[in-house]
């Protein structure tokens, strides 16, 4: 499949040799030719191991970037045995991590169906559940679902039962939507469209649903803008969608992206794909998808936001967030409409 993203671009301009090591680390991709790089960029340069372990934590690619080390010589890299057990530990901590996950998760869902309450699973979730693509090697902080009763419907004393279920684990839930991927009402998403195209799953005992391929690729590139686009962690679930394109509906997700009222936002979050992970976007979809100013969100992201990997969340705190140079790249894909709701939504906490 043609990756015309790619093909039409100039490449990255990374700010420092460590983002640059860091995003190959990433990749999913990580084949010979991306060792020979990898190998190729420690022996020219003096390369600073303990800030790609800070911004690779920041990212929650960390046990991702120790898998790939894992299949190279350290000592090449220039990596002392210090570096090298940072990241060692924290594979073997998202590993802990994610069995623990996957039962309270069974826990839950036990807790739903008890109940005969649809629940979805959503985001890393259902990447995590069935543990393919390299996004099982990123770090899982919580879980999200939502279930499908409106919050009315639903008996008090249930309620209260739900709220306790989580019993300590990180769990985010919403009743019929989730506030993450419409940014909290920003962003008019169909939820009764996204509820009929889901998929019901029966799986070792337990009864649940997940997205739609379309809808969950959608709700990644959403996942990724609210993470300001070059989150690492996020475009490693854009690749692991699209990498099991087989069964996608291009059209369907053009359409979708046109309803919802997300298509800038779309085309954003796979441009940055195409360029960080080397994910393959089809041709046709990027012409269904091209807004009028696709060379402006072009041409900031080839320059990272005029920010960098470490610095992604680094700015000045307005309204308890920080501002800076990296939000340019989310705003510039938002509607008009949606740049005001976002506005009212982080000045006053409502839409």
């Amino acid at each position: 499949m043609k990756n015309l993203l790619t093909s039409r671009s100039n490449g990255m301009q990374w700010p420092s040799i460590e983002d640059q090591l860091l995003v190959d680390l990433t990749r999913s991709d990580f084949d010979q030719k991306g060792r020979e790089v990898v190998q190729g960029l420690c022996q020219q340069n003096l390369i600073d191991w303990k800030s790609i372990y800070r911004t690779a934590r920041l990212h929650g690619v960390a046990p991702l970037v120790y898998y790939n080390l894992a299949r190279m010589d350290h000592a090449d890299l220039g990596m002392n045995n210090g570096s090298a057990e940072r990241f060692r530990r924290s594979f073997a901590r998202n590993l802990g991590a994610r069995r623990r996950f996957r039962e309270e998760l069974w826990r839950i869902l036990g807790f739903f169906n008890g109940r005969s309450l649809d629940v979805m699973l959503i985001k890393g979730a259902s990447i995590d559940l069935f543990d393919t693509g390299s996004g099982r090697h990123t770090v899982s902080r919580d879980i999200d679902l939502i279930i499908r009763a409106r919050k009315e419907d639903i008996p008090d004393d249930i309620k209260a039962q739900i709220s306790a279920v989580s019993n300590g684990v990180p769990l985010e839930y919403d009743f019929y939507g989730h506030h993450d991927v419409d940014m909290n009402g920003v962003l008019p998403i169909d939820w009764s469209r996204v509820w009929a195209d889901a998929i019901p799953v029966h799986y070792a005992g337990r009864d649940f649903l997940i997205m739609s391929q379309e809808d969950a690729l959608i709700t990644a590139c959403i996942n990724a803008c609210r993470k300001r686009y070059f989150n690492l962690k996020a475009l490693c679930a854009i690749d692991s969608r699209l990498r099991d394109e087989a069964g996608f509906r291009w059209n369907e997700l053009a359409e979708k992206s046109r309803d919802y009222q997300v298509k800038e936002i779309v085309y954003t979050a796979l441009f940055v794909a195409a360029q960080v992970m080397r994910s393959a976007v089809p041709e046709d979809l990027v012409h269904r998808l091209a807004p009028s100013r696709a060379t402006l969100l072009q041409m900031l992201s080839k320059h990272l936001s005029f920010s960098s990997l470490s610095s992604l969340y680094d700015g000045t705190k307005i309204a308890n967030r920080k501002v800076g140079a990296s939000l340019l790249l989310p705003y510039a894909s938002y509607r008009r409409d949606q740049v005001w709701r976002k506005f009212r939504y982080a000045t006053r906490g409502s839409v």
